[in-house]
């Protein structure tokens, strides 16, 4: 789970986007259930959606996407409800620290 949350702080910067908060909802192998919130502009998203979420080897489903709209020159805030489905051996070594999903 914490190299799997790595994973994610370390893309989103690369597809345009500011993580402002990541947290895990739940973790009940073979599914992990997590929350997550950026800054940035429409296309940033759509690009992280496609390029990191849409076409990573891991089944990730976006349960919902909220977003408010930014005061003029700002940035959108997306909150994100995601589900991932990884193996249980693998929740278990990210929880104990001794692995990493990546």
């Amino acid at each position: 789970v914490i190299g799997f949350f790595n994973f994610i702080q370390k893309r989103a910067p690369e597809s345009g986007l500011i993580l402002k908060d990541i947290n895990l909802e739940k973790a009940v192998p073979p599914e992990i259930s997590f929350n997550i919130s950026v800054l940035g502009s429409y296309p940033a998203l759509k690009n992280f959606l496609k390029e990191v979420l849409y076409k990573n080897i891991r089944m990730i489903k976006v349960e919902s996407i909220s977003f408010s709209e930014p005061e003029e020159g700002e940035f959108f805030t997306f909150d994100l409800r995601l589900t991932a489905r990884i193996f249980s051996e693998i929740i278990e070594e990210g929880l104990s620290g001794n692995g990493a999903v990546e």
